[in-house]
């Protein structure tokens, strides 16, 4: 082969490349960025025992490639010691989330840090599971379970299971 016919199938070969790279980040940008909220539980432990508390929150999912999204979420519950008074319990985290799409299912697992206001704030890191099934164009149902270990002075390991609706923002 000349050279010059080998620069034109490697010009070809490299622009079918970008066409098929644009296709494929424009069929995510297509899905769009995501607005859920989400209710459940929130079970935390601890050497002193914590009562099971309703949970309710809300996040935004941000799809940076199909198969890697950032979520930053606030979620807000009770912490209340079985002997003790209750308090009110604020995370704010940012979630990397790491998706598994199969068609209209899509699975994840990732990790999740940020903090937790009570009545002083607190880090907290941990790892997340979950998966969203899309219900109609641009609605999804979601679950998911959240692992937290909340460095207070008695160390706090909170267990939090969600589901709700997450609306898409398409073009």
């Amino acid at each position: 082969m000349k050279t010059p016919e080998l620069k034109k199938h490697l010009l070809t070969i490299a622009l079918t490349c970008l066409c098929v790279a644009g296709w494929t980040s424009s069929a995510e940008a297509r899905r769009g960025v995501g607005l859920g909220v989400g209710a459940g539980l929130a079970v935390p432990t601890a050497e002193t025992p914590f009562e099971l508390a309703p949970a309710w929150g809300f996040y935004t999912d941000i799809p940076l490639l199909n198969t890697f999204h950032i979520t930053p979420s606030a979620i807000v519950y009770n912490l209340t010691p079985e002997n003790g008074p209750s308090q009110s319990a604020t995370d704010i985290s940012l979630n990397f989330k790491f998706m598994v799409p199969l068609g209209r299912l899509d699975i994840f697992a990732g990790v999740t840090a940020g903090v937790t206001s009570t009545t002083e704030l607190t880090p907290h890191m941990g790892g997340l599971v979950g998966a969203s099934m899309n219900l109609v164009s641009n609605i999804d149902g979601f679950i998911n379970v959240n692992y937290r270990y909340v460095a207070r002075e008695q160390i706090v390991h909170d267990v939090q299971i969600f589901a709700g609706p997450l609306f898409r923002f398409t073009h």
